[in-house]
């Protein structure tokens, strides 16, 4: 058995949490990440029966799902995993730019290597000349996703009829950014018509704050 959280909109637009116990499948192969995937929707299904959820990651059986995976997700002509690793700040204003080239399921493990040589604190963010914060904790991640995702051509509006995020690979234990949170925060500015906050990181910033609850 695993528990994993799953993310959604409450009443009042914020985007939170809750987490389901669910069958787990162990291997690497697609095949048991897709019985996973299916196992914790039956789950969230069984306490929510009108539930509606969605897998965002390359794991999905639903191209579209595949789609918004940070993997496949680009801004600026850059995959999203790819510019997050990338705009990490670490002491010493030690950044390793070099990561944008990469393949993007290469990243983590060459950044690993690299930051085996300095300090691992991470003192903030750094894209296109403009800094930011570490807190709160998902916000420039969630806010480079959510750029991409208003610049791509994915058919946004066929993913916003769902109302539960999941994404199968993430961990709480060993992650903290997740492109299920960063899914239903997108739809959170969308249902309240907030989505041009994306255009000053101060005041997406502050959306944040107030709407998602870790």
């Amino acid at each position: 058995m695993a528990k994993r959280p799953v993310w959604h909109i409450d009443n009042q637009f914020r985007v939170v949490s809750e987490t389901f116990e669910f069958k787990w499948n162990s291997g690497f192969a697609i095949s048991q990440s897709r019985k996973n995937i299916h196992n914790l929707h039956k789950s969230i299904m069984v306490k929510y029966p009108d539930a509606k959820p969605f897998e965002i990651s390359s794991k999905s059986e639903d191209s579209l799902g595949q789609s918004f995976s940070a993997h496949n997700l680009k801004l600026d002509g850059y995959f999203i995993e790819n510019i997050f690793q990338a705009s990490k700040v670490f002491k010493g204003n030690i950044q390793y730019l070099k990561l944008l080239d990469l393949p993007p399921n290469k990243v983590k493990s060459e950044l690993r290597k690299l930051s085996d040589e300095v300090p691992k604190d991470i003192v903030g963010f750094k894209y296109n000349g403009i800094e930011f914060s570490t807190t709160p904790i998902s916000a420039f991640y969630d806010y480079l996703y959510i750029k991409a995702l208003l610049v791509s051509n994915l058919d946004l509006d066929k993913v916003i009829i769902y109302d539960w995020f999941t994404d199968i690979a993430f961990n709480p234990k060993k992650s903290i950014n997740c492109q299920a949170r960063s899914m239903a925060l997108y739809k959170s500015l969308r249902l309240t018509n907030n989505l041009d906050l994306v255009n000053s990181k101060d005041a997406f910033f502050d959306y944040h704050k107030m709407y998602v609850k870790y």
